[in-house]
């Protein structure tokens, strides 16, 4: 009987300790392995009632709740943070946290395989065939030479600042944990390793709700400031006056240069970035100009060429009237063509393929002997005729049918104000047009348009 106490109390004392063990080893790893949370962030959660009254009913939902004793993503010195991507290749290209480096857990090849076996049902299987894929791609990462082997080497360790990676996958699940646990656990005094709640899921949703209420917010916090729209007709040289509004010191929205496309049918032939890579693009541009007293942007289409789309936030404030004003560029036919021809110059000349591109898009606008009648002039070199009758029986109509009676109701609120340029030079623009603009953005008055806003309203 004492044997059977003794035995007893032995399994009862190593079991003690070993949950003792097993308790102190998670608390080290729990002080390795640290948790970013976005839920801190400006409208990452509920919505005040100011940033709620126009906020587009297209936002997505709050963000899920981080794990208790996350640090707030706004406290990282995001100078000594490395970010790090364990998606596929092709969900990196897709989108990615800027600045983020590719470390994938899973090939595309590997990740459709085990994606197949796990949506067949056998989800043990589809795990254990993960595992091993993430164990042999994280090991090769680590070989002396390889991606991360760099970021743990170093010859001055006690001199060299502290740098922070941040792992995250897709939702802040198995991937990035896998990851961030093995590099947590080499333990490198002179590097911390953080996993990002939620993943690229969580920051993808919180980018989208401030898309939608920072342009939507005349208020602290969101897009304050007067945003200035330049509009004309087509040709007119909205993009360069903006170009040289930058580069005397304004703040811009060059929508365009996000989108990698002019924003017209002359304005294809290049590589358009996805739509969340632009999406990123334009949230990065905004939160720049939330504390600009005015910020001066170019009047676009919901569409900025096939690929990239305004979101409803930022449409919303565009086509408004709350702090918005316009300026229209009134140019002559003939200063609107020699720009184009100079603009377009390259393009014009040198593609066949483009211009048939450009005749197809028109077929459910014209006859076909108009049609015929610009390829003729197109065969024999006369692009300034054909520039001339494109602008006059296809840009001109379509912008007045459809923007006509918006810029009539933006002139009878007082928020339409009017230019003449008679080139379309840039040096023209900085001697007399830019000057002109600063002056109205200055003295015209706010408290003006706040009133006509409320009286429509």
């Amino acid at each position: 009987s004492t044997l059977v106490i003794f035995n007893s109390l032995k399994r009862v004392i190593l079991t003690i300790s070993a949950r003792r063990f097993t308790s102190r080893h998670r608390t080290n790893f729990k002080h390795q392995l640290k948790y970013i949370s976005l839920t801190d962030e400006p409208f990452a959660l509920a919505l005040s009632p100011e940033a709620a009254a126009h906020a587009p009913n297209s936002l997505p939902p709050p963000l899920d709740p981080a794990p208790r004793g996350s640090t707030p993503w706004f406290t990282l010195d995001l100078a000594t943070t490395l970010f790090i991507d364990a998606r596929s290749p092709c969900e990196y290209a897709l989108d990615h946290i800027e600045g983020a480096i590719n470390i994938p857990i899973l090939s595309d090849r590997e990740r459709m395989e085990v994606g197949k076996i796990f949506s067949s049902g056998d989800v043990v299987e589809a795990r254990l065939l993960g595992a091993r894929f993430a164990c042999a791609n994280i090991a090769e990462s680590l070989r002396p030479g390889g991606p991360l082997t760099r970021f743990f080497e170093t010859s001055d360790q006690e001199t060299c600042s502290p740098l922070l990676i941040v792992v995250y996958c897709f939702r802040g699940g198995q991937r990035s944990m896998g990851l961030g646990t093995i590099l947590s656990e080499l333990n490198c005094p002179s590097c911390e390793v953080a996993c990002l709640a939620g993943g690229y899921r969580a920051w993808r949703r919180l980018l989208l709700r401030q898309l939608g209420v920072w342009p939507t917010l005349v208020a602290p916090g969101g897009l304050a400031g007067t945003l200035w729209v330049l509009s004309s007709l087509t040709g007119c040289g909205k993009t360069l006056l903006l170009e040289e509004l930058e580069a005397v010191g304004e703040i811009t929205l060059n929508l365009e240069r996000m989108a990698g496309h002019k924003g017209s049918m002359f304005g294809g032939g290049g590589m358009q970035p996805t739509q969340r890579i632009f999406d990123a693009r334009l949230h990065s541009a905004l939160q720049r100009c939330l504390t600009a007293p005015h910020v001066w942007t170019e009047c676009e289409s919901r569409n900025i060429g096939p690929g990239c789309k305004l979101g409803d936030g930022f449409w919303q404030r565009l086509r408004g009237t709350r702090a918005t004003v316009r300026v229209w560029l009134s140019v002559p036919l003939e200063a609107r063509v020699n720009w184009i021809l100079h603009d377009y110059a390259a393009w014009l000349h040198n593609s066949e393929e483009n211009m048939e591109r450009i005749f197809e898009s028109m077929a459910n606008y014209h006859s076909k002997k108009r049609l015929e009648s610009w390829r003729k002039l197109v065969r024999g070199g006369d692009y300034a005729a054909f520039v001339a009758e494109v602008l006059e029986h296809h840009y001109d109509p379509l912008y007045k049918k459809s923007r006509g009676s918006m810029l009539c109701h933006y002139a009878d609120m007082g928020l339409l104000h009017c230019i003449e340029v008679p080139i379309v030079d840039r040096a023209y623009f900085r001697k007399e047009v830019i000057p002109h603009l600063q002056h109205l953005s200055i003295h015209s008055s706010r408290t003006d348009f706040t009133h006509r806003d409320n009286a429509l309203l």
